[in-house]
């Protein structure tokens, strides 16, 4: 889409319904494709699609960390956060609520004094993913923590629930 004159200027094939979107600081975007149960990696930039990637259940929600190392899934039906590394293709599954339909992830690192500085390159950094399970009311918070001794490798697990609205 030409931002300045509000046309398209072109269309990249994805899977089936096709619900959630993100394009991050790199050439790459990842589209959730809800009835396929993947994601599709495009490159915006040229107008095509380079592959699909598995995830679980009715794939809903992406989101991608600022360094473009991980990129999270939200998947409706099976309550799991697919949590994929883009470097090595290594996937975790991690348990949500029920029915996590949304998702967006922080990166942090912890500083001597137990204060929190955001930063961009979880090769050196933890991130937290934040998902809404939308029939429970919460927020479920997974930390995804680098393995210093695999690049591109790293653990994901679900640290707290949070419950939110009334």
């Amino acid at each position: 889409i030409n931002t300045a004159t509000r046309t398209v200027t072109g269309n990249i094939p994805v899977g089936n319904e096709p619900i959630g979107i993100h394009i991050n600081p790199v050439p790459f975007g990842w589209v959730t494709n809800r009835a396929d149960n993947d994601v599709t990696i495009i490159r915006p930039n040229v107008f095509d699609a380079i592959g699909d990637v598995p995830a679980g259940v009715r794939t809903q929600g992406v989101a991608g960390t600022l360094d473009s190392e991980v990129v999270v899934f939200s998947n409706r039906d099976s309550n799991t956060l697919t949590v994929h590394g883009t470097r090595t293709g290594v996937q975790r599954s991690v348990a949500t609520g029920n029915n996590p339909i949304a998702v967006d992830v922080v990166q942090y690192e912890s500083l001597p004094n137990q204060t929190v500085n955001r930063i961009n390159d979880l090769g050196s950094a933890s991130a937290l993913a934040y998902v809404a399970n939308a029939s429970e009311n919460t927020v479920t918070v997974v930390d995804i923590t680098p393995d210093p001794a695999t690049p591109g490798d790293f653990t994901a697990a679900a640290i707290d629930t949070i419950a939110v609205g009334g």
